[in-house]
């Protein structure tokens, strides 16, 4: 009984910091320009492309019926937020926000309480697609990797589960 006790008194406080966690994306978000937007949007964008074709998300990860159940995803969030300490104290803070662009939505599909700020946040991010290629080409990775041609198709690309419209 105290087990259960402190295994729900946990999951609370992990449920109101990932809340807290999504609303200050959200309202970061709300500050940016539709321009700089864009940039996020194609960052978020070539970080997709390149964790999909290294194995570490695929998307079918973002339809995976019931995620808080699934072993592969907790363990996805779990690189995901290596990456993204990786990535800040390297000072690249470019590539750590786009990587946070898909560990929030995992984070906001695996996690019913959330979900609704999943959906705020990409109606926000949203606003960037119609400027994402304008920024492509001065992206870039260590290495200065080239991209290649714009991703077209690859843009809009939405988390089914945090598509849905906003009431």
């Amino acid at each position: 009984m105290i087990g259960n006790w402190l295994k729900r008194k946990a999951e609370l406080k992990a449920n109101k910091l990932a809340e807290e966690d999504i609303l200050r994306v959200i309202s970061i978000l709300k500050g940016m320009s539709d321009y700089e937007m864009g940039s996020l949007v194609a960052t978020a964008t070539m970080l997709r492309i390149q964790l999909r074709e290294n194995g570490v998300v695929p998307d079918e990860l973002f339809d995976i019926p019931e995620p808080e159940k699934s072993f592969e995803f907790g363990q996805v969030l779990n690189a995901l937020g290596e990456l993204i300490r990786k990535y800040q104290s390297c000072g690249e803070e470019g590539i750590s926000a786009g990587m946070m662009v898909w560990h929030q939505s995992l984070r906001a599909i695996g996690m019913p309480e959330i979900r609704l700020h999943g959906k705020r946040m990409w109606n926000e991010i949203k606003r960037g697609f119609p400027h994402a290629e304008s920024h492509w080409e001065t992206l870039s990775l260590t290495g200065n990797q080239d991209w290649g041609e714009f991703p077209i198709s690859e843009i809009p690309f939405i988390p089914k589960q945090l598509n849905e419209k906003l009431s």
